[in-house]
């Protein structure tokens, strides 16, 4: 059997000499190979030139950003994936029940040889696995420095949240739904998820988001004025949204047309890939990943931790 991982040694905080030694631990009796990342997108090169030499298994080691890089490198081959969270947002493995800290167990999943089919969404002719957003979510990602996420890992983002939200930009939308019906409203941000655990099932943008029921959840955030913004984090935290809500509405929808005036920045999996207009679509089954065999209930902080964390780590940036 031939193997391949694909290390972006950059992704978070960690240390790659130790992933390594993992790897070669667990795949020494394999036709196994290590490569790693020179710039942005190169994995995706590694992932086509893996495919092309008929790999059986292809692992992505590092963040999001690294996976679906490599995903998109092996869209229609017949090699499956397998996932080492190594980055700092690690949310398509933590959906499929990966565990995001523990390499070794990670490295068992794939050996376990328990696979399951996907849907991917394309936008713009990228890639994204996880979720994909333009306005206030693209901008909280545009200014969340590298350092910061090296340092405070998801937390940085969730800070950044909060200081963007004191200076909220909104944008007129024009959303076209599987080509038929066309939504026109003011908000602050569009989001289109594939799946929507955040904070495992706690935090959830788009709870009935499924990876594999071939259509992208559309979540519409359109708050009046800044004292919505407590209702509507009350609204995704009891998963109440769905309800006719005039803050937060929600479609699934097999394609979408998202225009805006002004433009926005749009994010696909943590990264910013572009501004709108955009359309996106589902595929399908796209990519046959490794996943446990029995779920897995990731151990995540408390919400009053969370918040606390939250709040010191703005109050210090603030200064």
């Amino acid at each position: 059997m031939k193997i391949v991982t694909i290390i972006n040694p950059t992704s978070g905080n960690k240390d790659i000499n130790l992933l390594q030694q993992e790897l070669l631990k667990h795949f020494a009796k394999f036709d196994f190979e290590i490569w790693q990342t020179k710039q942005s997108l190169h994995a995706i090169d590694l992932a086509q030139e893996a495919a092309s030499r008929e790999y059986d298994i292809v692992i992505a080691a590092g963040g999001d950003g690294t996976v679906i890089e490599v995903i998109s490198g092996l869209i229609n081959s017949k090699s499956k994936l397998g996932i080492i969270p190594y980055g700092t947002g690690n949310m398509l493995a933590a959906n499929l029940g990966i565990p995001t800290a523990n390499i070794s167990r990670a490295i068992d999943i794939i050996l376990e040889n328990h696979t399951q089919k996907i849907d991917i969404g394309k936008i713009n002719g990228r890639y994204f696995a996880f979720m994909a957003g333009c306005g206030f979510d693209a901008k909280i990602i545009n200014e969340t420095s590298r350092d910061k996420k090296r340092k405070y890992g998801l937390l940085a983002y969730f800070a950044q949240g909060i200081l963007q939200a004191f200076k909220p930009k909104y944008s007129s939308f024009k959303i076209k739904l599987d080509n038929k019906k066309v939504i026109k409203t003011r908000g602050l941000a569009v989001l289109v998820a594939n799946s929507g655990n955040i904070i495992g099932n706690t935090f959830s943008i788009a709870p009935q988001a499924s990876l594999s029921d071939g259509l992208l959840d559309v979540i519409v955030i359109s708050p009046k004025r800044s004292t919505d913004y407590l209702p509507i984090l009350w609204q995704i935290f009891t998963k109440q949204y769905q309800k006719d809500s005039n803050k937060i509405k929600h479609y699934q929808v097999q394609e979408v047309e998202i225009k805006c005036k002004p433009s926005m920045l749009v994010q696909a999996d943590g990264d910013i890939i572009d501004k709108t207009p955009v359309k996106i679509q589902a595929i399908p089954e796209a990519i046959e990943i490794f996943t446990p065999k029995e779920p897995i209930n990731p151990i995540i902080l408390s919400i009053e931790d969370h918040l606390k964390n939250i709040i010191k780590f703005a109050l210090t940036d603030l200064r």
